[in-house]
């Protein structure tokens, strides 16, 4: 949480590009990794098993590639509107 915080301050207010960058890979893998942990929980709470169990973890799985692409289309946004200042124009 308070990493990826910094991250986004030191990336985007103070121009740091390894920060922006830092960013835009953990965060999408914080958000999936918060999935998994919420999804063993709700497993391990409700001992589901089976066919339950293979809905969940297909949900998980499709969820996890809504992520992946919304990450790419936004580093690929990120750094069309973001160019490194050595990059100009």
């Amino acid at each position: 949480g308070f990493g990826l915080a910094a991250l986004v301050v030191l990336g985007y207010w103070n121009g740091l590009e390894a920060a922006r960058a830092a960013f835009l890979l953990l965060g999408p893998l914080a958000v999936v990794h918060a999935g998994a942990v919420r999804l063993a929980r709700a497993v391990r709470r409700s001992g589901l098993a089976g066919e339950p169990l293979r809905r969940r973890l297909a949900r998980r799985r499709a969820m996890n590639q809504v992520i992946a692409i919304a990450a790419m289309l936004t580093a690929a946004i990120t750094a069309l509107a973001h160019p490194p200042p050595w990059l100009s124009f």
